[in-house]
Formats: C-alpha cells, structure tokens, sequence
C-alpha cells in the first residue's frame, strides 16, 4: 500500500523513509508489511501535515 501526503515534501522525515513523489509538494510511504508501520512515525508526520494545513 502506498501512503501519500500532500505537501509531503514540507515534513520533517529524520527516519528517511518518505520519499519525494512526482509532484512538487508530494510525498509517499510504501507499506510492504504489516511490520513497515510504526504508528509514532505516522503520528508524527500527521501531526505536522495538521500544522501545515493550519499554517
């Protein structure tokens, strides 16, 4: 599965794994397994695309 963020490209990622998509603001977070989510990694990006939206 994969996972996008609009303006995805705006998020602080120190883990890496977002990776720039074809847009200019997007990016994206393959899920391979069940094993590939880590619920305070998501909870973090999300956090921030919540700041953004705010901004």
């Amino acid at each position: 599965m994969t996972v996008l963020f609009w303006r995805g490209q705006a998020i602080t990622d120190d883990s890496g794994k977002l990776n720039a998509s074809g847009s200019a603001e997007m990016s994206e977070f393959k899920l391979k397994s069940v094993d590939d989510f880590n619920s305070d990694l998501f909870d973090g990006w999300l956090q921030q695309v919540r700041e953004l939206e705010a901004a």
